[in-house]
C-alpha cells in the first residue's frame, strides 16, 4: 500500500459510513445494506487506520500519543459498552481528519 492508497482508505472510513444515529441499536449482523458510524465496528476501523499509518511509516511516531489518547478516551467512557453519541462520532471524525492532515509529513 502506498501513501495515496492509505489516504484513500482513511477517506473511505471518514466519508463512506452513515453519520445518522438511528433510534434503535444497530448490529453488524442486521445492517448489511446500511453501515453506520455508531456501530462499534466503525470505531475499530478508526483504530485500524491509525495503526496502519504507523506500521507503514505514513504517520510520524510523535502522533502515537494522539492514538493513545483516543484509545484511553474510549476506554474511560466505556465506548463499546454503551450507546454511541454524536460527540463520539464527531471526535472520531476529528481523529480521521488529523490522520489525513499529517499523513506523509515528517
Amino acid at each position: 500500500m502506498n501513501l495515496e492508497e492509505y489516504k484513500l482508505d482513511v477517506r473511505k472510513v471518514r466519508e463512506y459510513y452513515i453519520e445518522e444515529i438511528p433510534d434503535e441499536i444497530i448490529h453488524s449482523t442486521t445492517s448489511k445494506d446500511r453501515i453506520y458510524k455508531c456501530q462499534n465496528a466503525w470505531f475499530h476501523l478508526v483504530d485500524v487506520v491509525f495503526e496502519d499509518g504507523f506500521r507503514n511509516g505514513y504517520l510520524p511516531w510523535d502522533a502515537l500519543c494522539v492514538m493513545d489518547l483516543m484509545r484511553q478516551g474510549w476506554e474511560e467512557t466505556n465506548l463499546s459498552g454503551r450507546l454511541t453519541t454524536r460527540e463520539d462520532i464527531d471526535r472520531a471524525n476529528g481523529y480521521l481528519d488529523f490522520i489525513l492532515e499529517i499523513a506523509g509529513k515528517e
